[in-house]
C-alpha cells in the first residue's frame, strides 16, 4: 500500500503544499517520500517498498522528463509488458513495475490501462501535453478522491489529504448519508464531502487545457458464456486461481496470507503454500467464545500444507476502535472492516503484503442470503408453474 497526491494549477505550486498532503498519508508509505513540482503541477508519493527496493523510488520519469508518475499498486504483468515495450524500443532505467506503466503510456497513450493487469491508482503528469491523467483498477482495490476548488485541481489516495490543502471545504454531502443509511455504502463518484468525489473503478480521468473527460475503459462482461462440462468447468477455475495467486506472490519483501478457516482464505494459502518453495507465513484471529471461534479450523490448515502460522484471540473493542478506523476510511464501511482493521495491524508485524480471500463468497454466491433470494425467486415463479400445468 502506498499513497499519491497532487495538485494542479494555473499558479505556480510550491513543494510545501505537496508536501502537507503527503503527510496526512504517512501511513501508507511509511518507507520513503518523492515530489514533482514544476510550475503548475505537483506529484506526491508515501512508498511501502514491495518491489525493486533500492531503484524504485517514485515520482518516476521517463528518459527526458515530460512524463512523470505516482502510482499506488502492483502491476501483476509487468514483466511481460516490459519485454513487449523493450522489443519496442523502450528503455528502462529500473526494475519496476511502475516504469511499466510510462512506457506503456508513451507507446499506447491513454490505452495503456487496457494493458496492466493488477491493482493500481495513478496520476501521470505529460508536461509536453499539458495533460494530467488519473487512473484506477476494473474493480477499484485501490482508492482515489478528487476535487476541484478556485481553479484548482486535486487528487489524493485519501480525502484527509485533500483536506490538508486547506481549500478544500469538509462539508456533509447530506445525499450521501441518505445513500449510506439506505445501502450500508456510498454509490460512485459521491463521497460522505459535498466537494470530493471518487473517482469509479474501471475509469479515466484526462484533465487536459481547463477540460476534465472522465470515461470507463472496461465493463464486466457476461458473454460468451462457459458450456462445457463441469469438470472441465473447475479445471479453468483451478487454473485461473492458481495463476492470480502466483502473480501476487511477486514482491521482494516476503508475502504472507490471512487464513480466516473458510474456503476462499483456504483455497488462497492453500495455493501460495503449494506454489512457495520457503513455509508462507498464515495469520488467523478469534474470539474466545465456542461457536464462533475459527482458529481450529485454520490451524487445520496450517497444519496440513506446513505453514508458519500466527494466530490471536482477541477481545472485540469497537468502540475504543472505531473512531480510528473512521480516521482511516475517511468515510463509514462495512462493520466487517472492524475486523480486518484489526488483524492487519497484528500482521503488519511480520510482513508488508498479504493475501487474503475477500470476494468469494459475493462471487460463487456463498453467503446464506443468496440461497434466500433464490428460493424466494423460485416461488415467485410458482403461479406461472401452476398455470403451465
Amino acid at each position: 500500500m502506498c499513497g499519491i497526491c497532487g495538485k494542479l494549477s494555473l499558479h505556480p505550486i510550491e513543494k510545501d503544499e505537496i508536501l502537507r498532503m503527503a503527510n496526512a498519508i504517512r501511513h501508507r508509505g511509511p518507507d520513503d517520500e518523492g515530489f514533482y513540482v514544476n510550475q503548475g503541477i505537483g506529484l506526491g508519493h508515501r512508498r511501502l517498498s514491495v518491489i525493486d527496493l533500492s531503484t524504485g523510488r517514485q515520482p518516476i520519469g521517463n528518459e527526458d522528463g515530460t512524463v512523470w508518475i505516482v502510482f499506488n499498486g502492483e502491476i501483476y504483468n509487468y514483466r511481460n509488458l516490459r519485454q513487449v515495450l523493450i522489443e519496442k524500443g523502450h528503455r528502462f532505467a529500473t526494475q519496476t513495475d511502475t516504469e511499466t506503466i510510462v512506457n506503456a503510456y508513451e507507446e499506447y497513450g491513454e490505452a495503456c490501462v487496457k494493458h496492466l493487469n493488477g491493482m493500481f491508482a495513478f496520476a501521470l503528469w505529460d508536461q509536453k501535453k499539458e495533460r494530467l491523467i488519473l487512473a484506477r483498477d476494473r474493480i477499484g482495490q485501490k482508492p482515489l478522491f478528487y476535487s476541484e476548488v478556485n481553479g484548482d485541481f486535486l487528487f489524493a489516495s485519501e480525502v484527509k489529504a485533500l483536506l490538508a490543502d486547506g481549500e478544500v471545504p469538509s462539508q456533509l454531502d447530506p445525499l450521501a448519508m441518505h445513500h449510506f443509511l439506505s445501502l450500508r455504502f456510498v454509490p460512485q463518484p459521491r463521497t460522505m464531502f459535498s466537494g470530493i468525489k471518487k473517482l469509479p473503478p474501471g475509469h479515466i480521468l484526462v484533465h487536459e487545457k481547463g477540460r476534465i473527460l472522465i470515461e470507463r475503459y472496461w465493463d464486466l462482461s457476461y458473454v460468451p458464456k462457459f458450456d462445457g462440462s463441469e469438470e472441465e468447468l473447475v479445471f479453468q477455475l483451478r487454473t485461473q486461481l492458481m495463476r492470480a495467486v502466483e502473480s501476487h506472490l511477486v514482491s521482494d519483501v516476503p508475502v504472507g496470507a490471512f487464513l480466516s478457516g473458510g474456503l476462499d482464505s483456504t483455497l488462497v494459502a492453500a495455493m501460495a503454500a503449494t506454489i512457495q518453495r520457503q513455509p508462507i507465513q498464515t495469520f488467523s484471529m478469534g474470539i474466545d467464545q465456542k461457536g464462533f471461534n475459527e482458529i481450529p479450523f485454520a490451524r487445520q490448515v496450517a497444519e496440513r500444507y506446513r505453514t508458519d502460522h500466527h494466530e490471536w484471540l482477541v477481545q472485540p473493542d469497537i468502540l475504543g476502535t472505531l473512531p480510528e478506523l473512521i480516521w482511516h476510511l475517511d468515510e463509514p464501511s462495512d462493520p466487517l472492516a472492524a475486523c480486518m482493521y484489526a488483524i492487519s495491524r497484528l500482521t503488519r508485524q511480520h510482513v508488508k503484503v498479504v493475501l487474503g480471500g475477500d470476494g468469494g463468497d459475493e462471487l460463487f454466491g456463498g453467503y446464506e442470503r443468496y440461497w434466500g433470494n433464490q428460493v424466494l425467486g423460485y416461488y415467485s415463479l410458482l403461479p406461472d408453474i401452476i398455470r403451465r400445468q
